[in-house]
């Protein structure tokens, strides 16, 4: 990500894993604001539901959470 801005780094998961190909999957990006954050919170949330209805979510970030935490201190 170091060399990525977010909307590339977005640009390069959609592409990497064909999001917009996969009508069974739900992808939403946010990035929501916390007052004297100093990264960005940017993620995406990849929704999978499967026949009987089990949802699966996992959520990417473009930092490592060290990296978040150093900058916090």
């Amino acid at each position: 990500m170091a060399k990525e801005s977010p909307s590339e780094w977005l640009e390069r998961l959609n592409k990497q894993f064909c999001l917009n190909e996969k009508p069974f999957l739900t992808v939403k990006v946010g990035e929501p604001k916390v007052v004297g954050e100093k990264c960005c919170n940017l993620s995406m949330a990849i929704t999978f539901t499967n026949n009987t209805e089990n949802r699966t979510c996992i959520k990417l970030h473009p930092y490592h959470i060290r990296d978040v935490v150093k900058q916090e201190r």
